[in-house]
């Protein structure tokens, strides 16, 4: 009996291991699931396999014909792809939102029937459901070309892919996003280009589009991450949107790599999602790798990445609005290295909202990147700022007289009038001390360096081993603007007096090896331990020219990569000038990563640094554009 009753719980102990083997395997994930120009409806195929449709049959192993089989559009029951799988669009171009011809909305093909939500009355509502759900574990995928992707980098401002990635493009004037991972938690998308075709950009007096029908080729929002927490965007190109590439607040640990969001029509990534009530920021880890976000608040022309529509560059005197990157108060660690934030009509990043409100303890760090040709300030953030071998310029006048710029009514081409390249807003009770290394600040605004707000006993700017260069300031010269005085700027401005926020800061400058030039208003612009001031700027300093006004001679840099003028001439008072003990330096690597040896230079890059990459895959990307619409967009 004993042995019959071992026997008996060897047996059930056996049923029981095969029976949670069945549970495990029906719980993995499916996939991954497949999307190409040749395949078929979800009748058709099981979306299963990489292969084309064969022409008969249903439930066959071949791909999806378009992304809708496995997302389906918002109101309707969740498409093929479930939480923890992937997606891989292998080629083609795939419209995203009304896909029939002429003004019906509807066709059965690619899965977008009269379901209430993707109506010709309200094509803008034909949008995708948010991507479900990963875990850490198992992150959801939204792949190009293979389950690991086009084999892209990206250098510079190009994208460069081993196999051409696939376009998803919007139509109908969708509202919420291409791709839409609204409240969407650990979800990657790698190596697509999202865009629309229309020439249209929000609130443009001149290309509005009128009202949204379903013949229109726009989307309000390339990508909308409202609510998104633990999602990562790699080698994705978004460009051309009606309003905003990404748009959306109230996220959390989001990574942007080696992508591009540029020209689109009302800006880069707004998180202001909630309408300026102050809830909707960021927190965790937000990290911007290798990212250039140009020319936002710029209508593109169609679908054709980085051509921009005669006019098409609107500021917001002029209904437009223009940031590369804009926030709203918000908290959250900022990392921006390696990237780009040129020609932007507004700031190229405005975070001085950070840490106000509710949130405390966020931080912004811009190593090795660049913000240039902006009409607003190069960068704007908290006390708890740290520059470190960047290049901040702010030649606001940049737009003024271009044929993409905007000129009835005026284009306010240095956004507030005064302004300046880096603009330091203190918190009251933040101790942190705002630091800038071995960067060239250049700019024709008010001032070089603003600190404003509430400024703790004892707080001050810690400035080293820079080249700070000034000028006239553009909207103050006579030749640009009719009665102006010639004001020149100055290097740093404290808002020693009340304003509207209860603004009280009377910091200091604590600079040390700085090289100060063409600072005629005042005196003494850099005066600390080993720094050298001067009104004019020495013959040799840089290999390029430099242009800070005034208009009659020599004028003003208006043309791009005014960074490319300021490498180290052979001569240069820059070379082995640095104090690098003054402060701890993250690496000694300068703005091209090139390493600054024993003997450092002033400024952003060593004498010898080249700028460039060796690599030179077979297929052009063009970079990574996104336009997001949502809280701000009425249709």
């Amino acid at each position: 009996d004993v042995q019959l009753m071992k026997k008996f719980n060897l047996n059930l102990i056996g049923l029981l291991a095969i029976a949670l083997c069945l549970v495990s395997s029906s719980a993995e994930a499916a996939g991954p699931y497949y999307v190409r120009t040749g395949g078929s409806t979800g009748t058709n195929c099981t979306g299963l396999a990489d292969a084309d449709y064969d022409g008969s049959g249903t439930g066959e192993a071949c791909a999806f014909n378009h992304p809708n089989w496995a997302l389906e559009l918002q109101g309707q029951p969740a498409g093929a792809l479930a939480g923890q799988e992937q997606l891989v669009i292998v080629n083609g171009t795939y419209t995203i939102g009304c896909l029939g011809s002429g003004s019906d909305c509807r066709d059965s093909a690619y899965n977008v029937t009269d379901s209430g939500t993707c109506d010709n009355d309200y094509p803008y509502d034909c949008y995708p459901n948010a991507v479900p759900d990963g875990t850490s574990g198992t992150h959801t995928k939204i792949t190009g070309c293979t389950t690991t992707g086009c084999g892209c980098t990206k250098t510079g401002d190009v994208i460069t892919c081993s196999t051409t990635p696939p376009i998803l493009t919007a139509r109908g004037r969708i509202s919420r996003g291409v791709i839409n991972l609204t409240n969407s938690d650990y979800v990657d998308i790698q190596d697509i280009e999202i865009r629309d075709a229309g020439t249209c950009g929000y609130n443009n007096s001149t290309m509005a589009c009128g009202s949204a029908d379903s013949d229109e080729l726009t989307g309000q929002i390339g990508i909308t991450v409202t609510g998104a927490t633990n999602a990562t965007i790699d080698g994705v190109k978004i460009h051309g949107f009606y309003s905003y590439g990404m748009y959306g607040g109230s996220v959390s640990n989001i990574t942007i790599r080696d992508s591009i969001i540029s020209y689109n029509s009302f800006g880069g990534w707004d998180l202001d999602s909630c309408l300026s009530d102050g809830t909707c920021g960021a927190s965790g880890d937000i990290v911007f790798d290798n990212v250039t976000m140009n020319y936002n608040g710029c209508v593109q022309t169609g679908s054709t990445y980085g051509s921009i529509a005669s006019g098409g560059c609107y500021s917001q005197d002029q209904g437009g609005y223009g940031d590369g990157l804009g926030a709203h108060n918000t908290g959250g660690d900022w990392l921006f290295e390696d990237s780009n934030f040129n020609y932007n009509v507004a700031d190229g990043v405005d975070l001085l909202y950070l840490n106000r409100g509710s949130y405390s303890g966020g931080s912004s760090r811009f190593i090795r990147s660049r913000s240039e040709g902006n009409g607003g300030d190069a960068l704007k953030g908290p006390n708890n700022v740290y520059v470190e071998d960047s290049f901040l310029i702010a030649n606001c006048g940049y737009h003024n007289g271009q044929s993409f710029t905007q000129s009835s009514p005026t284009f306010n081409y240095c956004r507030s009038n005064t302004g300046s390249v880096m603009s330091i807003e203190f918190k009251s009770g933040d101790s942190s001390t705002p630091r800038i290394y071995s960067s060239t600040l250049v700019g024709n605004r008010d001032v070089i360096i603003s600190a404003s707000g509430t400024c703790s006993s004892g707080i001050d700017v810690f400035a080293s081993n820079n080249i700070i260069i000034g000028g006239r300031q553009y909207n103050d010269d006579t030749g640009i603007v009719g009665g102006g005085g010639g004001d020149t700027n100055v290097s740093i401005y404290y808002d020693s007096g009340t304003d509207g926020s209860g603004a009280n800061c009377d910091t200091d400058f604590v600079e040390t090896y700085n090289l100060c030039y063409g600072f005629t208003e005042g005196t003494n612009a850099c005066n600390g331990t080993g720094s050298t001031d001067g009104t004019s700027i020495p013959a040799g300093l840089f290999t390029g020219t430099v242009l800070q006004g005034p208009e009659s001679s020599p004028g003003y840099f208006q043309a791009e990569d005014y960074a490319d003028e300021l490498y180290l001439g052979v001569s240069s008072t820059a070379i082995n000038y640095s104090d690098e003990t003054a402060y701890a330096s993250d690496d000694a690597l300068d703005f091209n990563s090139f390493d600054r040896g024993a003997s450092w230079d002033n400024g952003s890059v060593e004498y010898g640094s080249t700028s460039g990459g060796s690599s030179t895959p077979t297929t052009s990307m063009g970079g990574v554009k996104i336009i997001l619409g949502g809280g701000k967009i009425s249709q």
